[in-house]
């Protein structure tokens, strides 16, 4: 690398150039570290069993879900819901946050007012919406996404704005692909 002193060309060392390059991988260390601790230094780690069944917290990225069938969401209440669908998934998290009071007015005061590109995403009436979901009486969650969207959706435009913490959700998920492989191993004949 050339750095230019006072009108001169001057060359750096092998050594400041190494010192640079350790210190540029010590930060994206740090930014890997904090991507998988997530934003409120919780550890987001896939949990698994020989069940093919996984338990990963709502916070971690939602990309994580795609293509993942849901089975159950746990709370830090300690409340557990059976689930089939990743729009169940959507409607009992966002259930939660609606029965704390506080939650609830933070919940009416935002909607009709956060929106997408094309519509609203949250509103007090389900004609506002293309795939309403209710969440409350007059409470309507639009679901016309894909499940990585839904969630990002879910999490930093309603969420994030109002305060609610979803880092100790759980959802407990299986993933059909694992499974389709696991059961073609055990089905192929074995080569002699």
């Amino acid at each position: 690398m050339l750095l230019i002193n006072k009108g001169e060309y001057k060359m750096d060392t092998t050594e400041t150039i190494i010192a640079r390059l350790r210190k540029s991988i010590e930060n994206i260390s740090t930014i890997l570290n904090k991507l998988e601790k997530g934003l409120d230094n919780q550890d987001y780690k896939i949990e698994f069993d020989e069940n093919n069944e996984f338990e990963l917290s709502f916070a971690s990225f939602s990309a994580y879900f795609k293509g993942k069938k849901p089975l159950l969401v746990s709370f830090s209440s300690g409340k557990k819901v059976e689930v089939k669908t990743w729009k169940s998934v959507a409607l009992e998290i966002m259930k939660e946050c609606n029965s704390d009071k506080i939650m609830h007015e933070r919940l009416i005061k935002i909607s009709g007012k956060v929106f997408g590109a094309k519509r609203t995403l949250l509103a007090k009436s389900p004609n506002e919406l293309d795939a309403p979901l209710k969440i409350d009486d007059d409470l309507y969650l639009e679901t016309k996404f894909d499940t990585q969207s839904l969630f990002d959706i879910m999490k930093n435009r309603i969420f994030d704005v109002i305060g609610f913490d979803y880092g100790s959700i759980y959802i407990k998920y299986y993933d059909p692909a694992l499974q389709n492989k696991y059961e073609n191993k055990i089905d192929s004949p074995t080569m002699q």
